[in-house]
């Protein structure tokens, strides 16, 4: 097995350790909102329909798309303020403390560790100008039928 082979493995058992804190939903939300954050049309555009699949619905999206977390429940909303706190390196003793009040200690390493995880795969992506599969972007605040049109 080659160095590239052994990294790759190690990457996917430490992003699975990381996952494994969080529901899949849960990890979804903190990916879509680390690629709105970073303005990562690529990674968004994966992950719309990955979350799709983990229980987002697209109204949801078009929320983190459009910087609106307020129609989330409160244990949802405070992670969503710490994945863009903790992605644009802004976390205040405040979002920690509120975080800290709904999740687990061993949960907020992992939503820290992730958010950094997704703003260097959201940079690196960037830096090699991926094409979107299907063709186009699905946008920011994606309609359904867009959705549909391009991951059916």
């Amino acid at each position: 097995m080659g160095p590239q082979s052994r990294g790759a493995r190690s990457t996917l058992e430490y992003l699975e350790t990381l996952y494994d804190q969080l529901t899949p939903r849960r990890k979804e939300l903190v990916i879509l909102t680390v690629a709105r954050v970073r303005g990562a049309r690529y990674e968004w555009h994966q992950h719309v329909d990955i979350a799709r699949e983990k229980g987002v619905g697209t109204d949801e999206m078009r929320a983190i798309g459009g910087w609106d977390f307020s129609g989330f429940d409160d244990e949802e909303f405070v992670l969503l303020q710490y994945a863009e706190a903790v992605a644009t390196g802004a976390v205040t003793d405040q979002i920690h403390a509120a975080l800290a009040a709904v999740y687990a200690p061993a949960e907020i390493v992992a939503v820290g560790l992730l958010v950094d995880f997704y703003v260097g795969l959201c940079n690196y992506v960037a830096s090699v100008d991926l094409p979107f599969e299907g063709g186009a972007f699905v946008g920011w605040t994606p309609d359904d039928e867009t959705v549909s049109a391009l991951f059916e």
